[in-house]
């Protein structure tokens, strides 16, 4: 698999250097300014984010009438025939 277009793979110095900003600030209140300038560098980039598969397999009987497959089982509006 050609992973040649990943950003994440490639270098990008300036979100390094705002991340090295962010953790050398000593007290808390020092840190949202480079906390923010962290984050928009970050979301800048951020075209996409893949938070995983839903690899339920759902089946049903066929005299099972209304059912319809959902991320989490749903037995409202639904009967036997």
């Amino acid at each position: 698999m050609d992973r040649s277009d990943d950003l994440a793979e490639k270098d990008n110095p300036e979100l390094e250097a705002a991340f090295v900003d962010l953790k050398s600030k000593p007290t808390p209140k020092e840190r949202p300014e480079a906390g923010n300038r962290f984050n928009t560098r970050l979301f800048g980039q951020l075209y996409a984010v893949k938070l995983g598969d839903n690899g339920r397999l759902q089946a049903v009987r066929s005299e099972l009438v209304g059912f319809k497959p959902c991320r989490a089982p749903r037995a409202w509006v639904v009967s036997l025939r």
